[in-house]
Order: C-alpha cells, then sequence, then structure tokens
C-alpha cells in the first residue's frame, strides 16, 4: 500500500510540460517525454506552415527552435525568434519568397 502511495506522490510531481496550440490554448502531455512535446510543436508548425500562409507567430520551447529552422527552410520560410515569456519564445515565420514592403518618403 505505502508503495502505491509513493507513486502517485511522485506522479502528481511531474509537470507536464506547457505546448502553446493558438492563443489561449495549451495542452501538457504528462508521463511522456520531452522529445514527444517537441513532436507535438515541430507537427504543430508543420501544419501551420502547410496552409501557405505567408506570415504567421507562433510560441513554441527554446530546444525546438533549431528542429523548426530546419523544417521551415525547405518549405519556403525564413525563422525570426523574439522575446521569451512562460518558457516559451515567440518565432516569426514568413515566406522567403515575400517582397519587403516598400514606402515612398517624402524628402
Amino acid at each position: 500500500m505505502r508503495k502505491i502511495q509513493a507513486r502517485n506522490i511522485e506522479a502528481r510531481k511531474i509537470q507536464a510540460r506547457k505546448i502553446h496550440v493558438e492563443h489561449g490554448l495549451h495542452v501538457g502531455f504528462p508521463h511522456r517525454s520531452a522529445e514527444f512535446a517537441e513532436g507535438v510543436e515541430i507537427g504543430i508548425l508543420a501544419a501551420l506552415m502547410a496552409t501557405g500562409s505567408p506570415r504567421f507567430h507562433h510560441r513554441i520551447s527554446p530546444t525546438t527552435v533549431q528542429q523548426a529552422r530546419d523544417l521551415a527552410a525547405p518549405l519556403g520560410y525564413r525563422l525570426m525568434v523574439s522575446d521569451e515569456a512562460d518558457g516559451l519564445v515567440q518565432v516569426a515565420l514568413s515566406r522567403t519568397s515575400l517582397r519587403p514592403r516598400l514606402s515612398l518618403v517624402a524628402g
């Protein structure tokens, strides 16, 4: 009986890493490895890139950034990392084929 109680206490101590799905929606998978969480994050990014959106932002774990870069380039996206909050970094992805926005400046 004591062993079961000890395992239950230890199980409650394990925190699931927060995975950002969309604004206001995070999921976690308790008792799964960090590699599993990274795979879910990369899968979400791949699905977002597959939509062909010219630009989008997403929050991912800092440990997933290099995998995201490796995926973005062949799919025609450029990835830029910005601020970090709550253990996640904001990444901005944009199509590499997009031309820069130019504006006329009065001189």
